[in-house]
């Protein structure tokens, strides 16, 4: 059980790696360099495992989620009915941000040790 404990602990950083990737990269050959340095810094996250820096990035993680928590309403709020279009994107971004929301949670879990906050 414990390894899977630590495999589930180490997957947050990977995925924020991953989507900040993946937001960097803009066709045609331009690239967003403010998501490549958040890139490098979660890098550097799992090499040296900072509980400030990781406690950053969920703070961070969490912000960035309701924004993007506001988008997804906003969104749904330009549809006059509930049709196809509507449903899929309600459920497309309510798994992106559910998906999302729960490495933020994992990443609060890894670096805040709740008996000290006791």
């Amino acid at each position: 059980m414990s390894k899977l404990k630590e495999q589930i602990l180490k997957l947050p950083e990977i995925y924020f790696i991953i989507i900040c990737l993946l937001a960097t990269y803009k066709p045609p050959f331009t690239f967003n360099w403010l998501f490549l340095a958040l890139a490098s810094v979660m890098v550097l996250q799992v090499k040296f495992q900072s509980v400030k820096l990781g406690l950053f990035m969920a703070v961070t993680a969490l912000f960035l989620n309701l924004i993007m928590l506001g988008a997804l309403i906003s969104e749904l709020s330009e549809f006059a009915t509930i049709n196809a279009a509507a449903m899929q994107l309600l459920i497309g971004g309510s798994l992106a941000w559910l998906l999302s929301m729960f490495f933020t949670a994992v990443l609060f879990y890894k670096n805040v040790d709740i008996k000290t906050l006791a």
